[in-house]
């Protein structure tokens, strides 16, 4: 067993030994390990702030190009469905001129389906065209939504 004088010798050893290095991360090393500490968390931000600018300014390019690529193709479908339309309508006015014998009649009978067809989508518009068209654009988004969080979390 150590005696009570030894006891306090080791005691007083330790102590010293913790005052020592508490001194010597007290002083100047400590206000270097600030400095240095802060340094790096000052870089660490910039670093972060540059990065998320960059990804910022790369997310925004991609939706644009989406945007003006969806712009192009939806633009070409269009016009691609309106000459569809308009040579089969001008078929179908041609076909009905033959069976009635009349130009002015075949074209006539078009130009009266397509009244009917306008008088119908007006009526119908709030009831049921707008319910359909707002339900298929949600999904629509909805769908591209959920196929971009696929693409980032697989």
């Amino acid at each position: 067993m150590i005696p009570l004088k030894g006891k306090r010798a080791i005691w007083k050893k330790n102590i010293r030994q913790e005052l020592k290095t508490f001194e010597r991360f007290s002083g100047q090393e400590m206000e270097e390990n600030k400095e240095k500490t802060l340094e790096n968390i000052l870089e660490e931000a910039k670093s972060y702030f540059d990065l998320r600018l960059e990804h910022t300014r790369l997310s925004a390019i991609e939706k644009g190009a989406r945007l003006f690529a969806a712009l192009i193709t939806n633009a070409t479908v269009v016009v691609c469905f309106t000459l569809a339309f308009l040579f089969a309508s001008f078929t179908l006015a041609l076909f009905l001129s033959d069976v009635l014998g009349s130009y002015p009649k075949g074209f006539g009978v078009v130009a009266f389906i397509y009244l009917a067809l306008s008088f119908i989508v007006f009526i119908a518009k709030n009831k049921y065209l707008e319910k359909v068209l707002i339900n298929t654009f949600i999904k629509t988004y909805f769908a591209k939504v959920a196929d971009k969080e696929d693409e980032i979390n697989p």
